[in-house]
């Protein structure tokens, strides 16, 4: 058989890629939490149909909820990610959806607030 030479850094370095790549393909989906069953309290304050644009940012927002971003391998620690924004637009894709899914990433539960 013949014999492989490799040096150390490039066995490192293949075992952190192939590390990162099956913890990232490890994540959970996104799972919703409905914060009120039916309309919130003080009553809908929009109207129309909740909608996500192309960009990933809502507008109406309907049905106040946290999305929870749940890694694979929990490192014990949770935060709440709240864009900005309001009822009537939130800057969910350029602002808090990321920063949840990097957190996640990194073994942080993360909640966002929708």
């Amino acid at each position: 058989m013949p014999r492989v030479n490799i040096d150390r850094r490039s066995l490192l370095a293949t075992a952190i890629v192939t590390a990162a790549a099956s913890r990232a393909q490890a994540q959970t989906a996104p799972e919703s939490i409905e914060l009120w069953p039916g309309t919130p309290p003080g009553g809908s304050v929009t109207s129309g149909t909740e909608q996500r644009s192309a960009d990933g940012n809502i507008t109406r927002v309907s049905r106040p909820r946290l999305i929870a971003y749940r890694p694979a391998h929990p490192n014990g620690t949770a935060v709440i990610v709240i864009a900005g924004g309001g009822y009537a637009h939130i800057e969910a894709g350029k602002e808090s959806s990321p920063a949840c899914q990097w957190l996640q990433s990194s073994g942080t539960t993360a909640f966002e607030l929708i």
